[in-house]
């Protein structure tokens, strides 16, 4: 399992820090990006919709379940520079958790191998 978590958090920090992309398509110099956020009470939820060259930024709305106001809800327009320093966080936050997650098997393995070295107590 901690593996599969490493590997996620490993995928999501590459996503993030090698270039811009919305909504998971890599981003043209040109292409800019409609997001719409909205703060709930527990949670902060984006939807990010990519808009090629020369096409107007989409309108986007929140799911009915999100249980979104306008004081809750912001709509933003990105360029590719935009994207990327939107990602960045999430991107170095993503690089930690998989040191954290790769730490974890480190002294797993560690303990296991010094275990399996001490002769056993008769």
């Amino acid at each position: 399992m901690f593996i599969v978590l490493m590997c996620g958090a490993c995928l999501v920090a590459y996503q993030d820090l090698t270039g811009p992309h919305c909504d998971g398509h890599a981003m043209g110099p040109a292409d800019t990006c409609s997001v719409l956020t909205s703060r709930g009470y527990r949670s902060v939820r984006t939807i990010e919709k990519l808009n090629p060259t020369g096409t107007p930024p989409a309108v986007l709305t929140p799911p009915v379940n999100w249980h979104a106001t306008q004081k809750n809800t912001r709509t933003e327009v990105y360029s590719p520079a935009g994207m990327r320093d939107v990602h960045r966080t999430s991107g170095y936050a993503m690089v930690g958790f998989a040191l954290l997650m790769s730490a974890i098997l480190a002294a797993w393995a560690y303990k296991a191998s010094r275990a399996r070295a001490r002769p056993a107590a008769e």
